[in-house]
């Protein structure tokens, strides 16, 4: 230890032991609230400090990563925005399963439309756009899970009149479940099959509380925003824009 930390050290030392020695005791006290709103002066000084970084940030968030053929919206029972995302959610599982030699048992995606919080606009598409449509971290995971739980999923499904889903379709009277294919089959309540989905709500968000008891459950290491973000800038490579339409994935009658 230098000289100048030693001092420093005991100086800390110093004063630790006298405040333990020393009762102190608050005789007054006081409050008051600070509005920040359109009128709160700009500190100059630290505009300029930050104005590097901003400047930075911002052309990176600016970034057009490909074009939208129209606007998606998200909406229930289902919508394009919806679909497009729950279809991204399939296909970074898929792509994990096939890797992993997990394929043989089929897979279902949802997403909650809760999560998607702004739509994908009409045209250019920027990072920052992507960032608005999913503001937070949530990360794309797998669950095993028993056909019944599958089946709890879909009728929870009807009672809140729909979500995002993809590799399935299901039929509703009012809101009782009457069909639900999942690779255009019947689901067997005693076979395993596999959901994925945010870590958000395989963890019981948003009243999923029945996906939560899975046999397995793994991260496969992409964020969702990441996701959505790659599935835009493959389809701009393939000089093809963002199209997701409503498919009859998700019927009340």
């Amino acid at each position: 230890m230098d000289l100048n930390k030693y001092i420093l050290f005991i100086g800390l030392l110093i004063g630790l032991v006298a405040c333990q020695q020393k009762e102190h005791k608050v005789t007054y006290q006081e409050g008051s609230n600070i509005l920040i709103d359109a009128t709160t002066a700009t500190d100059s000084g630290m505009m300029e400090k930050v104005a590097p970084y901003k400047a930075d940030i911002d052309a990176k968030m600016n970034t057009i990563i490909g074009r939208s053929k129209k606007e998606l919206l998200a909406d229930k029972p289902e919508s394009p925005l919806s679909n497009f995302v729950s279809d991204v959610i399939q296909h970074q599982a898929q792509a994990y399963l096939i890797q992993h030699k997990m394929d043989s048992i089929p897979v279902v995606s949802l997403m909650n439309i809760k999560g998607l919080r702004a739509p994908i606009p009409l045209g250019d598409i920027t990072i920052r756009n992507i960032f608005e449509v999913m503001p937070f971290e949530n990360e794309i995971v797998l669950l095993a899970l028993p056909g019944d739980s599958i089946l709890s999923l879909f009728k929870y499904l009807g009672t809140s009149e729909g979500d995002g889903i993809a590799g399935a379709s299901v039929v509703y009277d009012g809101t009782k479940l009457r069909e639900v294919l999942l690779d255009n089959k019947a689901i067997d309540p005693k076979k395993n099959y596999f959901l994925a989905t945010s870590d958000y709500l395989a963890n019981g968000g948003d009243h999923y509380h029945m996906i939560m008891n899975a046999s397995f459950k793994r991260k496969i290491n992409m964020k969702l925003r990441e996701a959505i973000i790659e599935e835009i800038q493959d389809l701009s490579d393939k000089d093809l824009d963002v199209d997701a339409n409503v498919e009859g994935r998700i019927i009340f009658n």
